[in-house]
C-alpha cells in the first residue's frame, strides 16, 4: 500500500512582480504567498486568489471586485475600504483582519472565519453569512 501525500507550497512573490504581472494580463494567482505585502490602492478586479496568502498584507482601498478568494489567508490583513462587490469569499480566513468600511454587496462569505475581525461601517447589504465563525 503505498501513501501519498499531498504538499500546498506557496510561491512567494513580491507586490512590484505581482502587479507586473497582473497589469500584463496575468489574474490566475492561486497559492501565492503574498503575507506582508503591501498592495494599497491596486485595482486587481477579478484576480484568482483561491488558496492564497495574504496575512498581514496592506490591501487598503483595493478593489477586490469579482475576485476568487476561496481558502485565502486574510489574517491580520488591513483590508479598510476594500471592495469585495460579488466577490467569492467562501472559507476565506479573516481572523483579527480590519475590515472597516469595506464593501461586500452580493459577495458570498460562506463557511469564513471572521473571529475578532473589524466590521466598523462595512456595507454588507445582500450577503450570506451562514456558515461563518464570527465573534
Amino acid at each position: 500500500m503505498r501513501l501519498y501525500v499531498l504538499l500546498w507550497i506557496y510561491k512567494t512573490m513580491d507586490a512590484r512582480e505581482f502587479l507586473e504581472r497582473y497589469a500584463a494580463g496575468e489574474r490566475d494567482f492561486a497559492g501565492i504567498d503574498l503575507s506582508e505585502v503591501d498592495l494599497q490602492n491596486a485595482d486587481l478586479r477579478r484576480v484568482q486568489l483561491r488558496e492564497a496568502n495574504l496575512s498581514k498584507a496592506n490591501l487598503e482601498n483595493a478593489d477586490l471586485s469579482e475576485t476568487q478568494l476561496q481558502g485565502t489567508i486574510l489574517e491580520e490583513a488591513n483590508l479598510r475600504k476594500v471592495n469585495f462587490q460579488r466577490a467569492n469569499l467562501g472559507e476565506t480566513n479573516f481572523r483579527r483582519a480590519n475590515l472597516e468600511e469595506a464593501t461586500f454587496r452580493e459577495a458570498n462569505f460562506c463557511s469564513s472565519n471572521s473571529v475578532y475581525t473589524t466590521f466598523e461601517r462595512a456595507n454588507v447589504q445582500g450577503v450570506d453569512f451562514s456558515s461563518c465563525k464570527m465573534r
